[in-house]
């Protein structure tokens, strides 16, 4: 009979042991208790149009009208709000400019020094923020004042309109900041311009040497880029290559389609096919054509520090994947581990041995 209990009392505890094994695996599988994030509500939705002014351009959606030197004319936009609750909005002009990407980007803002005016000039206030009820449109206006100068070619202007969060609104007024976490953006163009030349300005683009850098968390070649043509520049395909000093390329680049703002600085990012770039003097040429068949070749050296290659090694090496701790598996390791260990005490049991806790000398020096 003890051996017999013993049995039983072993295949009672390996049973307990194999359904705690089963749910805890279970438990691990399926990943416990739901963490979802709660996934962010539906942007609110809205429209944004230009109120056009009479002298504005035939069959044109937006702000594209004549200034004289120092005129005053208002701007109006119309947001509507579609949808079912209070919309909260911020609205601000800015000078066109261009992204690394090399695209016409109306969020970044343009101060070059050489343009006619800044759009803390240009515009009255700087910025807006509104609030309109469900269902109903409301007329936004800013005071345009052109520049105090003639001048040739346009001066592209556009207003973003980002929806915000009524909390996030009224922490940034409380703050006095613009700091609107955007939901969803509008851009509304506004081109202006003295005379309207029958022929687009001839494009002046210049060219400046490339810096490497991490950008995203790949390696790229920054190449310094200078709009100076008061005219958009569009439709541009640049072609370059890389090389060092012995003449051999390595790396080729291919960025298009580019749209280059007036009048704007900024730099190219290119990319050198993911390959990380080691230290030393390079060469980089090309071509760059747009719009109209005008060509820009340009060749200008670009030096790889040995600081700048070691950084952008190690941030790829910081910014790498890292694998994630499975816990699945500890989970099952650890279940396994009490499992067979179990097993072992049962056989221990099996063979006519005593635990050492089932011994009576044992359990009376327990109870004593």
């Amino acid at each position: 009979m003890g051996s017999f209990g013993h049995v039983q009392g072993g295949i009672f505890m390996l049973k307990r042991a194999l359904v705690c094994f089963l749910i805890l695996s279970g438990w691990f599988w399926f990943g416990g208790p739901s963490a979802h994030a709660d996934q962010a509500a539906a942007p609110a939705s809205f429209t944004v149009t230009p109120v056009l002014p009479r002298d504005n351009a035939s069959h044109i959606a937006y702000f594209q009208f004549p200034v004289h030197p120092r005129e005053h004319r208002t701007l109006s936009l119309r947001v509507t709000n579609q949808s079912q609750q209070l919309g909260a909005y911020a609205v601000v002009p800015r000078v066109a400019g261009t992204n690394t990407n090399g695209t016409l980007d109306y969020s970044i803002g343009n101060h070059l020094a050489q343009l006619p005016a800044q759009a803390a000039t240009l515009f009255a206030p700087s910025q807006r923020h509104v609030t309109v009820p469900a269902h109903t449109s409301r007329l936004v206006d800013f005071q345009l004042t052109a520049p105090k100068q003639s001048f040739k070619g346009i001066m592209l202007t556009g207003f973003t309109v980002s929806q915000s969060n009524d909390s996030q609104h009224t922490q940034a007024a409380k703050h006095r900041t613009a700091g609107i976490v955007a939901r969803t953006n509008y851009v509304v163009a506004c081109e202006f311009y003295n005379h309207r030349l029958s022929q687009l300005l001839p494009p002046n683009i210049t060219f400046k040497g490339g810096q490497y850098r991490l950008v995203n968390g790949q390696p790229q070649l920054a190449l310094g880029m200078f709009n100076h043509t008061a005219e958009l520049v569009g439709q541009g395909q640049l072609t370059a290559k890389l090389q060092q000093a012995t003449g051999k390329t390595v790396a080729k680049f291919d960025q298009r389609p580019l749209t280059l703002a007036p009048q704007s600085r900024f730099n190219l990012n290119l990319a050198p096919q993911q390959h990380q770039l080691a230290a030393g003097k390079y060469t980089l040429t090309g071509n760059l054509s747009t719009q109209g068949g005008f060509t820009f070749p340009f060749t200008v050296p670009v030096t790889i520090t040995p600081q700048q290659a070691q950084s952008v090694k190690q941030h790829i090496a910081s910014l790498g994947p890292k694998k994630p701790v499975n816990w699945l598996l500890i989970g099952l390791i650890v279940l396994m581990s009490v499992v067979l260990v179990l097993l072992a005490l049962n056989l221990y049991a099996l063979r006519g041995h005593r635990l050492p806790w089932a011994q009576p000398q044992l359990r009376h020096h327990l109870k004593g």
